[in-house]
């Protein structure tokens, strides 16, 4: 049997009654507490002068050691207390009443049948322990053995004062800038373009051969009139006119081509041209100023607004013009009295009476926008806004690969402006 002379300082800091294992540190089944009166006295102390952790943990000791002194355990260990033993004055190495030196003087007068052991984590114990001829035992300093730093109430409402104060004196705005789903990347799909030769091919034969140059030809209606007379009124035009109008019908069928080629690639574009709209949210913990937003779009993806079309030109070939009234007379007898009509360009079908027709179709060849900057109001805090571009804003990508975009935000309420990524990612 052991008998272990338990240190104040065990009692307050350690888990003597909770946790400690008695058997493993003094290497025996069957281990007795024993308390002396200077350790009830200094507990006692401590429950009435001590502060915060240490005053409540006296507390606790004290309501335990009074339950002994009734006759009730507490999770089954075994505790007696002892006389105090008597220290000579005239021998004693140490100040006189010395807590340390009255548990000494007790174990030293112990009288038992078993070993005697002093339990304390005071270096200055173990000294004076040795000096006794006592065993002595310092348990580990561990967070098994020891009792947890839990704050008292009062250290509790002392952390959220302090947490106020230091969330009042760093009260700031925090905007920050999203897609419209709130997420920071967004995938889109790799646009790999199809092969329109071959279509474009037979579209350019047929417009050429449904289209021939214009070519005057003596109607059989007119032979029993002379040559000069048939041109004249068959055919009023110079022939520097006719061609000035048959060279002009080659680069209309060139543009004609170029938007049958774009009309192809938009209808197959359009599910690859995929549009930013950004949210701006306040993570902050005040409202903010007046803010200016500046996105900057990455290289190596096409980013273009709704005015990022192709224009074709698809003004047609002008008839040549009737320069005399003659010749304007000659032709309008011809259409009434030979049935010649066809001769006067109505059957090319190229013509038109418009000045200019135009087409717009989506121009994904490079990017027509390289950054946006917009002013927005002031924003509450944990509150956000989807951002309304005026023009609208769309990515085009034709590589794979994860596309950064830097956006900047100068709030008038911080002195700092607050950047920021986000991500185009595509597959």
């Amino acid at each position: 049997m052991t008998y272990a002379f338990v240190d104040t300082n065990l009692l307050l800091h350690f888990k003597v009654f909770e946790g400690i294992n008695w058997t493993n540190l003094l290497n025996d089944k069957e281990v007795v507490l024993v308390i002396c009166p200077t350790v009830l006295d200094e507990i006692d102390k401590h429950k009435d002068s001590a502060k915060g952790k240490v005053r409540n943990r006296a507390k606790a000791i004290y309501k335990i050691l009074s339950d002994y002194l009734d006759g009730r355990k507490f999770n089954g260990i075994d505790l007696i207390f002892c006389d105090q033993g008597i220290i000579d004055p005239s021998t004693s190495t140490y100040s006189y009443g010395r807590e340390d030196e009255y548990i000494i003087a007790a174990a030293k007068a112990f009288s038992c049948e078993g070993s005697k052991v002093i339990v304390s984590f005071d270096i200055g114990m173990k000294f004076r322990a040795k000096l006794a001829d006592l065993d002595f035992k310092m348990p580990d300093d561990t967070p098994t053995n020891r009792l947890s730093q839990e704050p008292t109430e009062e250290e509790k409402r002392i952390k959220e004062l302090e947490k106020e104060v230091l969330l009042y004196k760093n009260r700031r705005s925090k905007p920050t800038l999203t897609f419209r789903d709130g997420t920071d990347t967004i995938e889109i799909t790799q646009y790999v373009a199809p092969d329109f030769s071959l279509n474009l091919q037979k579209y350019r034969e047929e417009l050429l051969g449904d289209n021939q140059p214009y070519v005057y030809k003596r109607p059989p209606l007119a032979d029993y009139l002379p040559e000069v007379q048939v041109r004249q009124i068959v055919c009023p035009y110079t022939d520097e006119q006719i061609e000035e109008y048959n060279n002009s019908i080659p680069p209309y069928v060139d543009r004609l081509v170029k938007l049958r080629n774009i009309k192809l690639h938009t209808s197959v574009i359009d599910k690859y041209v995929f549009e930013l709209k950004f949210t701006v949210s306040n993570e902050g913990s005040a409202p903010t100023g007046k803010m200016g937003l500046l996105i900057n779009y990455p290289d190596g993806i096409v980013v273009i607004d709704k005015y990022s079309y192709n224009e074709v030109d698809l003004t047609p070939p002008e008839k040549p013009i009737l320069q005399t009234e003659q010749a304007k007379k000659l032709a309008q007898l011809a259409k009434q009295t030979l049935a010649i009509q066809s001769y006067d360009f109505i059957n090319h079908r190229f013509y038109s009476n418009d000045d200019r027709v135009c087409e717009n179709h989506w121009n994904t060849q490079k990017s027509t926008v390289s950054s946006t900057f917009l002013e927005l109001p002031s924003l509450n805090h944990n509150l956000n806004v989807s951002i309304k571009i005026p023009d609208r804003i769309f990515v085009f990508a034709r590589e794979k690969g994860d596309f950064i975009i830097n956006w900047t935000i100068s709030d008038e309420s911080n002195i700092e402006p607050i950047e920021g990524e986000l991500i185009i990612r595509v597959k």
